[in-house]
């Protein structure tokens, strides 16, 4: 499970991505959803390294991580006037709602992902728990 919603994640991001670079007109630089290069970059990153780590015990923490990043990145964007993240990011107001529901969907994931890792560990003869009774 846990390497399917990686693996999903990183499709998505890449996804996103490809289309701010292609100006799509729902993502790009005239589009209801605004991007620049970097922010296209940073999506593009952001997929990759979901698959990167999708196979890996780490990727509950990254997804955590980027929940707590994007929600950062949100707020900074409700607190811009001038359309851009630290003059860094193009950003419109679709993109602050849609990084908040990112940062949600990634905080979820992380803890979801989470889950499952601590239940084997729990029951792992080798950590000394049989996860029977005596």
């Amino acid at each position: 499970m846990a390497k399917k919603i990686g693996l999903l994640l990183g499709v998505v991001f890449i996804l996103v991505g490809i289309l701010g670079l292609l100006g799509t007109g729902i993502i790009g630089s005239e589009g209801y959803f605004k991007t620049n290069v970097a922010h296209d970059i940073v999506h593009l990153a952001s997929g990759i390294l979901f698959i990167l780590v999708s196979s890996s015990g780490a990727l509950s923490g990254v997804l955590k991580l980027f929940g707590i990043v994007y929600l950062l990145v949100a707020v900074l964007g409700f607190m811009s006037d001038n359309g851009t993240i630290l003059g860094l990011l193009d950003i419109s107001p679709a993109d602050n709602w849609l990084h908040v529901v990112f940062g949600i969907v990634l905080l979820a994931a992380g803890f979801k992902v989470g889950k499952p890792q601590a239940m084997s560990q729990m029951s792992n003869p080798a950590m000394g728990n049989t996860g029977g009774t005596m």
